[in-house]
């Protein structure tokens, strides 16, 4: 049961394994594209993210080490692998981990797409150059960066056509019958006790 009277406590037990409940229980499952968790914590998703662009990459078998124009892989980098991996993840909070983890992942095909290139010479070996300088070889972004350009884009779109957009508008900056004061300060800022929608 998720809502009505007693659905916090049967949600507890449910994901504390204090009792048996009829039917299966999952910790997350698939809902209008990204996969939820319970807790609203990001880790199924991420993982099924950094999959599937591994996928994309894989999908693009002997090119990347036929390719020898760095530019030309750059793009199709870009296009394929790293769209996949940042697609439609401006919905979701993402901890400094995730960015790590995702960056990580780009970092690790990227330099692959590079075919050692993302090596500088040290004493006597080969010593690897940090993860966003790879992605800079890339002209690639890191995901907190490419993440934030997402939502400053659909920002913007709500910004230009603000009719197509009344409603989200009013539950975020209207006032409500039941508001017991304007959740905005006079300056535009949000207020301590404001709504959390």
């Amino acid at each position: 049961r998720i809502l009505g009277l007693g659905s916090e406590v049967q949600n507890r037990r449910i994901f504390g394994n204090r009792g048996r409940v009829a039917g299966r229980v999952l910790d997350s499952c698939r809902y209008l594209g990204p996969h939820l968790n319970y807790s609203g914590c990001f880790g199924e998703e991420r993982r099924r993210r950094i999959s599937a662009s591994e996928a994309a990459y894989r999908s693009m078998g002997k090119f990347w080490s036929r390719n020898k124009n760095r530019r030309w892989g750059s793009i199709v980098f870009r296009s394929l692998v790293t769209s996949t991996l940042h697609s439609c993840l401006s919905a979701f909070v993402l901890s400094k981990g995730d960015y790590k983890s995702l960056d990580s992942t780009l970092a690790g095909m990227g330099r692959k797409v590079l075919q050692g290139d993302a090596c500088n010479d040290g004493e006597g070996h080969k010593v690897a150059v940090s993860n966003r300088k790879v992605l800079e070889m890339l002209r690639a972004v890191s995901s907190d960066v490419a993440i934030r350009v997402q939502r400053l884009k659909w920002w913007q779109t709500i910004c230009s056509h603000p009719g197509e957009f009344v409603q989200l508008l009013a539950t975020w900056f209207g006032e409500y019958e039941w508001d017991r004061f304007n959740p905005l300060a006079e300056d535009g800022t949000v207020q301590r006790h404001a709504h959390p929608w």
